[in-house]
């Protein structure tokens, strides 16, 4: 059944004597007569068919509260490697022109006091409603707020050298801080785990991620619910005392890098 096919091609003038060539696509190069510019006679239009405007759009969430990021900056890197950039809205969301294939297409989000997140876009859903323009809507993305310890109220746990073992004193350590946490509800942890310089930067990233789940598995096993409790490794970074002085080993040093920071953070 023939369509109108709308404005700019239809419109409220006299449109006649369609005529398209044999053998060809139908709207590949069609010519037909109008009024439209004048108030007389009618003149001869072109009408060709081109491939329809691509959008991407997506939502950015909070991984803690699913509410939306404001002020992200989102950049979509296509398989080509030409990259886009654009910024979320008050409401978390994000839209890019697309120019090519979006298959094995990556997002890379970015804001302060987040850490940075990239994804591989996944398209949940196309939107062909409109004449002019496809909307391919992606799957959500969340991100996660940074670790941020306070000096005020950070408890330090030790550990041995090569160690993710709790000593008896971080036990201790750890049984105050639950008390805490069963008087005030609304308190949450932030857990860092750190070691010293020695092995390579591989292991130690792995060590000092056994030493921070180490003190928030001993929290959660006690009944602290594990959605109050966040945590980092971060290696051999950041030592709090020289591990060599003068060209020395400082065992003392190193034994007080070997650590895990407990942030107690009260709303």
């Amino acid at each position: 059944m023939p369509e109108n096919l709308g404005y700019p091609v239809n419109s409220s003038r006299d449109d006649i004597y369609f005529f398209a060539p044999a053998n060809t696509t139908l709207l590949d190069n069609a010519i037909f007569s109008s009024d439209r510019g004048s108030e007389c006679c009618l003149a001869a239009y072109t009408v060709s068919k081109t491939p329809k405007k691509r959008m991407s759009t997506g939502v950015i969430l909070d991984c803690k509260d699913n509410q939306p990021v404001a002020g992200a900056e989102v950049i979509m890197k296509d398989a080509s490697g030409k990259t886009f950039k654009t910024v979320t809205g008050e409401d978390g969301k994000y839209t890019f022109d697309l120019t090519g294939d979006i298959k094995q297409s990556q997002l890379s989000v970015t804001k302060e006091k987040y850490n940075e997140t990239t994804v591989d876009i996944t398209v949940e859903g196309v939107n062909d409603a409109a004449w002019h323009t496809d909307i391919l809507n992606n799957a959500a993305v969340c991100i996660e707020k940074k670790l941020v310890i306070k000096a005020e109220n950070v408890v330090t746990v030790y550990f041995d050298f090569d160690q993710s073992l709790l000593k008896e004193r971080g036990v201790a350590q750890l049984d105050s801080i639950y008390n805490v946490l069963m008087e005030d509800s609304t308190a949450t942890l932030q857990v860092s785990g750190y070691t010293d310089g020695l092995g390579s930067a591989i292991y130690n990233q792995k060590l000092s991620d056994k030493r921070a789940k180490a003190c928030a598995d001993y929290l959660i096993q006690k009944g602290i619910d594990s959605a109050r409790i966040t945590f980092e490794s971060f290696g051999a970074c950041c030592p709090v005392e020289m591990e060599k002085i003068n060209g020395r080993d400082n065992p003392d040093g190193r034994s007080r890098n070997r650590r895990a920071l407990i942030n107690v953070k009260k709303d």
